[in-house]
């Protein structure tokens, strides 16, 4: 005789029954909270946010209030990487003053910064960057 104590039988599913799917309803569980969660997530973003394009620039003057403006070829070698790619943000500036007019301004600044620094213009990218700066301000 066995030490090992007998196991329970697992009954078998009789004629005309399948045996049952555990893993599909918990696959379709997970798959319905994924999508109910990106649906609250997705609200609450949206209602928490402000949008549009005055939300645009206002992101786009916090970018600029925190990042160095290079004033020399030494200056801006010693840049990180992130805050030289930080200024090509000036390319959402169309996109903004197109919904609203009256950001046309700030947008023209915007789009003079960028290409001044790639030029080594360190002149005209301090003024654009005051310029917008100042159209930042009365935001």
């Amino acid at each position: 005789m066995s030490s090992e104590a007998p196991r329970p039988v697992q009954p078998t599913p009789g004629p005309g029954h399948p045996p049952p799917r555990r893993g599909v309803p918990m696959i379709i569980g997970l798959v319905i909270g994924l999508v109910v969660g990106a649906g609250v997530l997705g609200a609450v973003w949206a209602l928490s946010e402000p949008s549009g394009a005055e939300a645009d620039a206002e992101a786009v003057c916090g970018v600029i209030a925190r990042t160095p403006v290079p004033t020399s070829a030494k200056a801006m070698s010693q840049m990180s990487e992130e805050d030289y790619r930080r200024w090509a943000v000036a390319e959402v500036g169309p996109s903004f003053a197109e919904q609203n007019p009256d950001l046309k301004p700030l947008a023209e600044a915007l789009q003079d910064i960028h290409p001044a620094i790639q030029q080594f213009d360190f002149e005209k990218a301090a003024a654009a960057v005051e310029r917008a700066k100042e159209l930042c301000g009365d935001l």
